[in-house]
């Protein structure tokens, strides 16, 4: 939680921001104006943690307990935020991801669901608001796969990258597995050089490489799925498309079929 004097900072910050943003108002384009451009009115103009200050006229979101990263679908349907918190122990460290769907029209937001590293939405006693995976300990950065099909989710204290296959009808996510620089006894994560600290990471725009950012031990790690061997025209291999950054989780491909030789 902030304390005082940082909320106030933080106040203060947003304060002279939308003062900026006001004083470029000569700038904005005259049917941007007349359409109404600028910060969207209402609940769903803005979301804020259960328990938060009522007063801002903001909606409710679980699972935004000190948000951290935020990524939209490529379809647009959907908005994706991570909230994490790094402390000494797992006891003391949370992650969480949440899922909005986003009106096309406007751009507002409402509540679809949340996960967590622990089932709650980051609040004391709120067990089974989230759905639980324990990998995401200080939930940092979140990227969408470019067709929008899988959401990476990586975590600084977990030393962890997550996926999540991404419903394109609905926007709720289901956990595929996860990729751990030092995976503990038992742990359904496989290793990997993801390391603690792990902040930022995107998806290459052929969606076969993910990269992670990891400030800490100052390093960037690339994930990078092989390309399918293909295999000769009439065995018995399926064909199908190549492979994504998914199928490094778990999800996998069938082969492609080489054409027929004339």
């Amino acid at each position: 939680m902030l304390s005082a004097s940082r909320r106030g900072v933080v106040i203060g910050a947003a304060t002279a921001m939308f003062s900026a943003v006001a004083a470029l108002g000569s700038c904005v384009p005259a049917q941007a104006a007349n359409a109404g451009f600028g910060p969207l009115s209402g609940s769903g103009g803005c979301l804020v943690a259960p328990g938060a200050d009522a007063s801002t006229g903001c909606g409710e979101g679980k699972g935004l307990a000190a948000p951290t990263a935020v990524a939209v679908s490529p379809d647009g349907s959907n908005v994706y935020v991570v909230s994490g918190t790094s402390g000494s122990d797992v006891a003391t460290s949370f992650g969480s991801l949440a899922i909005f769907k986003r009106e096309p029209t406007t751009g507002a937001l409402s509540e679809v669901g949340c996960w967590s590293s622990d089932g709650t939405d980051g609040r004391d006693g709120a067990s089974g608001a989230c759905t639980t995976t324990p990998t995401l300990l200080g939930a940092d950065g979140i990227a969408v796969s470019p067709d929008g099909a899988t959401v990476y989710v990586s975590s600084s204290f977990s030393g962890a990258v997550t996926a999540f296959a991404r419903n394109s009808a609905d926007g709720s996510l289901t956990r595929i597995g996860c990729l751990q620089f030092a995976p503990p006894e038992g742990s359904p994560c496989r290793p990997a050089n993801v390391f603690p600290g792990s902040g930022a990471l995107v998806v290459n725009p052929n969606n076969r490489s993910i990269y992670v950012a990891a400030p800490t031990p100052g390093a960037i790690s690339t994930l990078t799925v092989p390309p399918v061997e293909a295999t000769p025209a009439g065995s018995t291999a399926q064909s199908g498309a190549e492979p994504t950054a998914a199928s490094l989780f778990g999800v996998c491909r069938p082969r492609r079929a080489l054409p027929t030789p004339a």
